[in-house]
């Protein structure tokens, strides 16, 4: 709980119920002296909700299910336009089509990603992208992670 990388792990449950309550205090009192201060806190908390999905997303990368990260990403692009974490969507979904063969939907999301933010980190400075590497961290086996890598 003490990096933000955590924080994106943690259950989103609470992060939608805040979400809709402040929807609902600014749909209902609209001349509210709170709608102000609810606005700033549903954008913090939409960003934080595409931070998790993202999370989830590298989450399948590291577990070789493609499709599941594309998906995600593109729930992030859909529902939480507008967010700091569209980036990260597109370059995970570019990476994510280009290991499952779909040359074309990788180089759409890699033109939405030059286009969009073209100081993306996955990006060079010839436009080029750089792969994630999370596909090629370690997949340790159910009984190296028991005996502390002694045996695998």
């Amino acid at each position: 709980r003490y990096t933000p990388a955590e924080k994106a792990r943690r259950d989103p449950t609470p992060l939608r119920d805040a979400f809709n309550h402040f929807d609902e205090l600014v749909r209902r009192y609209p001349d509210s002296q709170y709608n102000e201060d609810a606005q700033k806190r549903m954008i913090f908390l939409r960003d934080r909700l595409a931070q998790y999905e993202i999370g989830v997303g590298r989450f399948y990368m590291k577990r070789h299910a493609y499709l599941a990260a594309a998906q995600r990403a593109e729930r992030v692009m859909l529902n939480f336009q507008g967010t700091s974490m569209v980036g990260e969507a597109l370059a995970l979904q570019v990476e994510a089509y280009k290991l499952l063969g779909q040359q074309y939907e990788s180089q759409q999301a890699l033109a939405l990603l030059k286009l969009n933010y073209p100081k993306h980190e996955q990006l060079d400075e010839k436009g080029k992208f750089i792969d994630s590497g999370l596909t090629k961290e370690d997949r340790r086996t159910l009984i190296g992670v028991m005996s502390f890598g002694l045996i695998e």
